[in-house]
């Protein structure tokens, strides 16, 4: 756990807690009496709408490797000299810690694994793994918050299949530009009960990344 004083100065991501997870990315200002949070957005494209001023926030911030998250609300709205928001402080017990360990990048047209749904099968992506979780790609939504499936991964040349079972932490969407413009869902998973065979594969592969 760390103090929230601790994160001025860095840079974070502002999500809203709806179907479509828009995102605004924001640098932490400063603190406000212990009671608010001051962000600014890094580029003036926030709406300012009642709608989305009135909406549940996730704010999600990466200090010293790992990703720090907590629901909040936007209390306050400034826009002189520029526009900065003052967010609902968490209490220190509801700062939850997502991500331990550092991530490790990938190539994600190179890496297209199948995720197990328990429903359906389908294919994605992985943008980047950690020894707790992943990031995973894919052209529609795999599961909701909290939902569980598994990611099937090709091991030994292709001649065997480990299975990681993850939760799903956060989803949000974003425009590919690449080709024809098209959305894309990005979901945040922890790696859950892990069997021993499965943890080692993710520290080799981490390690020979």
């Amino acid at each position: 756990m760390i103090n929230v004083d601790r994160l001025v100065g860095y840079e974070a991501t502002l999500v809203a807690c709806n179907k479509n997870s828009e995102r605004v990315d924001v640098k932490i200002i400063g603190i406000c009496g212990n009671k608010t949070l001051m962000v600014m957005p890094v580029k003036e494209c926030f709406d300012l709408s009642d709608k989305a001023l009135k909406a549940t926030y996730q704010l999600r911030v990466n200090f010293e490797n790992v990703v720090y998250t907590f629901k909040t609300f936007i209390e306050i709205v400034n826009k002189q000299p520029v526009t900065y928001f003052h967010l609902t402080l968490p209490d220190a017990n509801k700062l939850l810690t997502e991500r331990k360990s550092p991530r490790v990048l990938l190539n994600k047209a190179a890496l297209t694994l199948s995720v197990n749904t328990g429903k359906t099968q389908v294919k994605a992506s992985m943008a980047d793994i950690s020894l707790d979780g992943a990031c995973l790609v894919a052209r529609s939504r795999l599961a909701k918050v909290d939902e569980v499936f598994y990611i099937d991964m090709l091991i030994n040349q292709g001649t065997a299949t480990i299975t990681l079972p993850c939760k799903v932490r956060y989803v949000r969407t974003d425009i590919q530009t690449e080709g024809q413009d098209s959305i894309v869902f990005h979901h945040g998973v922890a790696f859950e009960n892990l069997s021993n065979e499965a943890e080692n594969f993710i520290h080799s592969f981490i390690h020979a990344t």
